[in-house]
């Protein structure tokens, strides 16, 4: 009979019991070892299973009959145990574990084992994962199990290795199509599968309208537009709208006013599109309305998105001469949006350099001369160009609005205030607000 002896604890493993099964009593011919693990506890020790088909006298229950080493008995609930026999790879893993001194290199070869079982192996990722996480406890560095573990799909998360669900799932992720993806994208995903469905039919009722159109007063296409229009005609009805030689300045009016009174962020992205590609100034200023004041877009979150969008569109990018009238109006807008997101490209955005050619006067004449000798008239001087320095007045009024703050038009002195806001929550968001 064997002794029920405690080994080192291997924490994170169930209770494991290493031992011999009395197969019809005493008769040692029978004996089968094997491993005996319970559900609920920690630890793990070596002794004799001298009964597996016990019952409770009062409640009937199957129990498991466990000889201590001083000759006493541990009764087990059957539902709270498993037995393996030594013949199967958890018997043989038993085995080897309660010989195991519960160093590093003792768990790398216990993992080395379970990985190199190709029948059994997958009886055994439990243990393996106990095994690499004790070592990474032991030793935080050790690259074989570091470079397991990333494979098995661990996350290190600080000083924590942490199942790629379980890191997935707090950050609001769901496992969809062999990926994990944000809750969010997992509603659009599911809104664009409806709307490809419903989109054929849609389509077909706006051709009917279109060729209705010339009939309608501007109210009265609005209304019935609206009448049959869904967010998954959004893609469609913007498309229409970019394509301007396609489409009238009326035709683009009606598509904003509908878009403009869906909810959603298909709305929000298509009435950001017609601020910066419109070619008509009302369209461009009527998205703007929308964008601030829709149903979707009126609260703080989604201007927000408004101004990350538009930022990352370059909108505060130089690009049209030293009048800068494009960054200007886009500077405007973002005042009025308001968010704090704007602060630091507003800053950067104060000054701005351009090379400006001053240009040559046709009227002048020059005296061409070779070797000192004229070889005739020449007519207006070379391109000469300068940088100047412009300062962006809409910049630093948005930046007023936002900040309720006025430290100059330096905009050194703007970015040492902005650092000098250790929370950005210290001031207010807006002047209006």
């Amino acid at each position: 009979m064997m002794s029920l002896a405690a080994t080192n604890d291997l924490k994170g493993l169930h209770l494991v019991i290493f031992c011999v099964l009395l197969l019809g009593g005493s008769d040692v011919n029978s004996q089968e070892t094997g491993q005996l693990t319970l559900k609920s506890s920690a630890g793990r020790f070596v002794g004799t299973l001298v009964d597996k088909d016990a019952t409770h006298p009062v409640s009937g229950k199957p129990l498991l009959v466990v000889e201590t080493p001083s000759g006493g008995h541990l009764e087990i609930e059957r539902t709270e145990a498993t037995w393996q026999s030594a013949d199967d790879v958890l018997g043989q893993y038993a085995a080897m574990l309660s010989q195991s001194a519960g160093t590093v290199d003792e768990h790398w070869k216990l993992v080395e084992w379970c990985l190199s079982q190709k029948s059994g192996r997958s009886k055994l990722s439990q243990q393996i994962d106990d095994h690499l996480l004790k070592i990474v406890e032991l030793n935080p560095q050790h690259t074989e199990a570091t470079k397991e573990l990333s494979r098995r799909k661990w996350i290190k998360v600080g000083n924590r290795w942490i199942p790629e669900g379980q890191y997935y799932a707090n950050l609001g992720f769901v496992y969809e199509k062999s990926r994990w993806i944000s809750s969010l994208l997992s509603q659009l995903n599911h809104y664009m599968e409806q709307g490809d469905a419903q989109v054929g039919p849609l389509k077909s009722d706006l051709s009917k309208w279109k060729t209705q159109l010339p009939r309608y007063s501007f109210d009265e296409a609005l209304r019935t537009l609206s009448a049959f229009a869904k967010e998954s005609l959004i893609p469609v009805l913007d498309k229409e709208a970019q394509d301007t030689s396609a489409s009238d300045v009326t035709l683009r009016r009606l598509y904003v006013e509908v878009i403009g009174q869906m909810p959603s962020p298909t709305a929000q992205d298509s009435l950001i599109r017609f601020v910066l590609n419109d070619p008509d100034s009302g369209i461009r200023e009527r998205a703007k309305e929308l964008l601030l004041s829709g149903p979707y877009n009126a609260g703080p979150v989604n201007r927000f998105g408004t101004s990350s969008k538009l930022i990352g569109a370059g909108v505060l990018v130089p690009r049209d001469g030293v009048s800068n009238e494009r960054l200007q109006y886009y500077a405007a807008f973002l005042g009025e949006l308001g968010t704090l997101n704007s602060i630091l490209p507003l800053i950067n955005a104060i000054k701005t350099k351009h090379r400006v050619e001053t240009g040559a006067d046709p009227n002048r004449r020059n005296v061409g001369m070779v070797n000192g000798q004229p070889t005739g008239l020449q007519t207006g001087g070379g391109p000469k160009f300068v940088e100047v320095e412009v300062v962006n007045q809409n910049v630093l009024q948005s930046l007023r609005r936002i900040t309720n703050a006025n430290p100059g038009d330096s905009p050194d002195v703007w970015r040492q205030w902005y650092l000098n806001q250790f929370t950005l929550g210290q001031h207010r968001v807006s002047a209006d607000e």
